[in-house]
């Protein structure tokens, strides 16, 4: 009997973790569509690009810089931007195939992304306790994370074990529907 308990109460800590981490995963996916949305919006038509000897050029339109390129007189580490970049980057970052530079989206580093995207904790708000209210007893909610969780010794019966069966997850509900 003891063994079964520890085994639903590892089994239902383990569920909340995986709900937990599911949930922080898909507000997470939501938080880069949102982003992606807002960056895939900002213009992309007018670029800068740095000479060999350090001078700043620009800002020029995407058909002249495509028309450029077309003749060939950008090396793939030719320092560019884009107007709201903070930094420039090699062209061959931002556009990795070079016969579609300045014809197709560029690819935005990642370092100008996160400077537009205000910090996960605080776009979204906290996820809830994965674990629904009483299932840790009446009028206990889960704790926050696992770390902070008490210790509790939990006593059930293989009556109420087996009761409930329906609840637990994978092999333990296995292992009570055999018991009953």
């Amino acid at each position: 009997a003891d063994t079964l308990a520890a085994a639903a109460a590892a089994a239902l800590a383990a569920a909340a973790r995986e709900a937990r981490e599911r949930e922080e995963l898909a507000v997470a996916e939501a938080a880069k569509r949102k982003t992606r949305i807002s960056i895939e919006s900002l213009p992309v038509d007018q670029w800068f690009y740095r000479t060999p000897v350090g001078d700043v050029q620009g800002p020029f339109e995407a058909a002249k810089m495509r028309a450029w390129n077309a003749h060939h007189y950008f090396k793939p580490d030719l320092p560019v931007r884009l107007e709201w970049y903070s930094n420039f980057y090699p062209l061959q970052m931002i556009f990795p195939d070079l016969d579609m530079a300045f014809d197709h989206h560029p690819v935005h580093p990642e370092p100008e992304i996160m400077l537009l995207r205000p910090p996960v904790a605080q776009q979204l708000p906290v996820p809830q306790a994965a674990v629904a209210p009483g299932r840790l007893g009446p009028g206990k909610e889960a704790p926050a994370s696992p770390a902070k969780a008490p210790k509790v010794k939990t006593a059930l019966s293989a009556g109420q074990i087996i009761a409930a069966g329906a609840q637990l997850p994978g092999p333990l509900a296995a292992v009570s529907a055999q018991a009953a």
